[in-house]
Order: structure tokens, then C-alpha cells, then sequence
């Protein structure tokens, strides 16, 4: 069996979708992340981390699908989607992930539209990255 790193370390970094700029969640904002590989294996964590979920990721060369939501209070208000590879060599030294997510801010049919084609549009902004 493949050994498993945990990263009890991870952040999110908002891209606001109109404009570019980068911003930390907001206080009264949060973000689900779900990570699944094509084996089968799959992890799961919580921004800002209080419940104490660590992210895993096999300890091997592995690509895997990425989802994250952000949500306030009321609604989902961004997010990301997309495929991260990552090699082993980098596990080896990394001891934080950040991901990046967008972020659309407008009426709730725009916010609607965004997240319908959240897979697209997250290709404007970087992959996760080990730290």
C-alpha cells in the first residue's frame, strides 16, 4: 500500500474573476476541497481548517481532480476545478498547499452561470502548489 502525506497546513487564495486580485477568504467565508485520484482515492478538507481535517495525498507521482467551493453565509460564491499533478520529489519537501479558487461577484443568475462553467474558467488561475 502506498504511503499517504498529510498536510494539516493548506490555505486558500482567492482571484477575483472580474478583476484579478488576489484577496484571503473573508471571515464570514469558508471553502470545501475534494480531491480524487483515477484509483480510487480521495481526500477531503475544510477552510478554515477547525475541524481538523488534514488534506492526504499518496506519497507517490499521482494526478488528481481538484474541487473546491467557497461559500459565505448565504451561497457558493466561487471556487475551482481542475487536475493537479503531482510528483513525488515535491511531497518530499512541501509542508503547506495552497490552492487557488475564483471568485464572481454580481447577481445570483451571474454567480449561477459562473459556477456552471467553473471547469473552464479555472484555467485562468494556478493549480494548487506545494510549499
Amino acid at each position: 500500500m502506498t504511503p499517504i502525506r498529510e498536510f494539516w497546513n493548506y490555505e486558500i487564495v482567492k482571484h477575483d474573476f472580474d478583476t484579478g486580485e488576489e484577496s484571503p477568504l473573508a471571515d464570514d467565508e469558508h471553502a470545501q476541497i475534494t480531491i480524487k485520484s483515477k484509483g480510487g482515492f480521495e481526500s477531503f478538507g475544510v477552510y478554515p481548517n477547525n475541524q481538523g481535517l488534514p488534506i492526504k495525498l499518496l506519497d507517490e507521482d499521482k494526478e488528481y481532480d481538484i474541487t473546491v467551493y467557497i461559500a459565505d453565509e448565504e451561497s457558493i460564491i466561487g471556487g475551482y476545478q481542475g487536475t493537479w499533478k503531482v510528483s513525488r520529489d515535491d511531497l518530499g519537501t512541501a509542508s503547506r498547499i495552497i490552492f487557488h479558487a475564483l471568485e464572481k461577484k454580481g447577481s445570483e443568475d451571474e454567480v449561477f452561470l459562473f459556477i456552471s462553467g467553473l471547469k473552464s474558467y479555472s484555467q485562468r488561475i494556478p493549480n494548487p502548489e506545494l510549499k
